[in-house]
């Protein structure tokens, strides 16, 4: 349309376009350009749910959840309304907490509003993020599902069934790695550790191939771009972590490979000093489990593995590598900042970051 050819942005094509749908302009095609019915990117999700209308339907898994079944149009359920939406994001953001960060909260408010202020856009990526927000609120509200299911699966399966193949959604870029952190949230905390091991796995293995990973990639980005695509690479290798040693299964990426920096300060971001112990304490656990990044510090030249692994260790090998990782949490723990300090000498009036600070310490050890 014009107003999207006068912007240099991508149009929707449809009649009006997304872009002036939402801002409520008049919406103009040119008479000598032929106008689009659907997007390429709606096509390509109507042909990848086409593709999987051959999923199971009959067999029962945990907490009496089905198999995906086909989804048409007709399929979509119905949204908590504006005034829910944001009481489950506050619920979301409270368990975040400043320890973790899965999306940009100023940025999912405003969206937010123009969601629910529009007619609903149901082929946007942005709706699966939307769905997968609502359901960790849901989930972690802890009221019972009416139909007997773990409270907020009904928004999950939802964001599945609406979920592009891997290719379609590596394009979304950050919006994609996201969504995927955010399942393999909602995942851990209904207790499915396996699948949320896979899915904090595809999280970190698209953050690496958009070159989260790597410091140079930040550069000539916005420091707001900066902060939040550094909060979010961080936060999915301390989900993978912990889930690789939650699962004992194989790491995704090696500490050596990484040379992105701990999160900075910037304006309207937490403080990250809680944030930093915490990536410090999820390095230490995945060393658990590969001692590839961690063997130069232990004496016996053959070493292959620091605490678990599948190979065999005589008992000085198991001994020097728990003091070493023991070590190593000793001196996380004195970096842990006075505000978030355990003191036993009274009675412990705990914060939320401080205990769960003290909880990862812990489970480390």
């Amino acid at each position: 349309c014009e107003a999207c050819r006068d912007r240099k942005i991508k149009c929707s094509g449809t009649n009006p376009c997304r872009y002036c749908s939402r801002r409520q302009i008049p919406c103009r095609f040119r008479e000598n350009v032929k106008k689009k019915l659907y997007s390429i990117e709606y096509v390509v999700r109507l042909e990848e749910l086409a593709a999987n209308r051959s999923l199971s339907t009959g067999q029962k898994t945990r907490y009496g959840i089905t198999p995906l079944k086909n989804c048409g149009n007709d399929q979509f359920i119905e949204l908590p309304n504006l005034q829910e939406a944001e009481e489950l994001l506050d619920i979301v953001l409270n368990s975040l907490g400043n320890i973790q960060h899965l999306f940009e909260p100023r940025a999912f408010c405003d969206r937010l509003s123009e969601f629910y202020s529009a007619t609903i856009d149901r082929t946007d990526i942005w709706y699966v993020e939307l769905l997968i927000v609502l359901a960790i609120g849901k989930l972690l509200r802890g009221r019972p599902d009416s139909a007997g299911t773990l409270p907020g699966m009904d928004l999950y399966q939802e964001a599945e069934r609406h979920l592009p193949g891997m290719m379609s959604l590596r394009r979304e870029g950050m919006t994609a790695i996201e969504i995927l952190s955010m399942m393999a949230f909602f995942l851990q905390c209904a207790d499915l550790r396996e699948d949320a091991y896979v899915h904090a796995g595809m999280a970190l293995r698209l953050a690496v191939a958009n070159g989260m990973a790597n410091e140079n990639s930040y550069s000539g980005l916005k420091r707001s771009e900066q902060a939040h695509r550094c909060r979010l690479w961080w936060t999915v290798y301390m989900q993978e972590r912990r889930l690789s040693a939650a699962t004992g299964h194989p790491l995704t990426i090696q500490d050596s490979f990484i040379t992105t920096k701990h999160p900075r300060d910037a304006p309207g971001f937490v403080v990250p000093a809680a944030m930093i112990i915490n990536i410090e304490l999820a390095k230490i656990t995945g060393q658990t489990m590969d001692s590839k990044l961690f063997s130069h510090m232990i004496d016996h030249p053959l070493t292959q593995k620091v605490v678990y692994g599948a190979q065999n260790r005589t008992l000085i090998q198991h001994v020097q590598s728990v003091q070493k990782i023991l070590k190593k949490l000793q001196d996380v723990a004195q970096l842990i900042p006075s505000e978030y300090t355990l003191n036993l000498t009274r009675a412990p009036r705990l914060s939320r970051t401080a205990g769960t600070l003290y909880l990862m310490l812990h489970q480390a050890s």
